[in-house]
C-alpha cells in the first residue's frame, strides 16, 4: 500500500476541470484505502466508508457523480434502497468479487478507466 501511495499516476483526463465526486463503500478497511488514494491521485474528490449508515447520509448530503460499492455492499438492502432513492443521475460501479486480489495496478487502472467512461457517459 504504501509503495503505492508514492508511485506518482497521471490524472484522467475527465477527471480534470470541476472535480468530480466518487463515493465509496465497502466492509475491507485496505480497500477503502486503495480506492482513496487510487482516486484521488486520479483527480476526484472522494469519500469512503464501510459504515452504511455514513453512507447512506454521504449519498444524500453530497450528491457523488458515482458510487463505488464493494462486492460485499452489493447485496446490502439499505445500500440498495438508498441508490434507488438517489435516482439515474448517480452512476454506480460494483467491484467484482476478485477486485481485493487481483494483482493492484492493474486493477486500479481498470477501475479508473470505467470510472472516467461513467463520467464521460453521464456528461453527454
Amino acid at each position: 500500500m504504501e509503495a503505492f501511495r508514492l508511485r506518482p499516476i497521471g490524472v484522467d483526463e475527465a477527471a480534470k476541470g470541476a472535480r468530480k465526486k466518487v463515493l465509496c463503500v465497502d466492509q475491507s478497511h485496505d480497500v477503502l484505502a486503495y480506492l482513496g488514494v487510487l482516486l484521488r491521485r486520479s483527480g476526484y474528490d472522494v469519500m469512503t466508508t464501510q459504515n452504511v449508515s455514513d453512507f447512506v447520509r454521504f449519498l444524500t448530503a453530497t450528491t457523488p457523480d458515482v458510487v463505488v460499492t464493494g462486492h460485499g455492499m452489493q447485496e446490502n438492502e439499505r445500500v440498495t434502497e438508498a441508490l434507488k432513492r438517489a435516482g439515474s443521475h448517480v452512476s454506480v460501479l460494483s467491484l467484482p468479487v476478485e477486485f481485493s486480489t487481483a494483482e493492484a495496478s492493474e486493477a486500479g487502472r481498470d477501475l479508473v478507466m470505467r470510472v472516467g467512461a461513467m463520467l464521460r457517459k453521464g456528461g453527454e
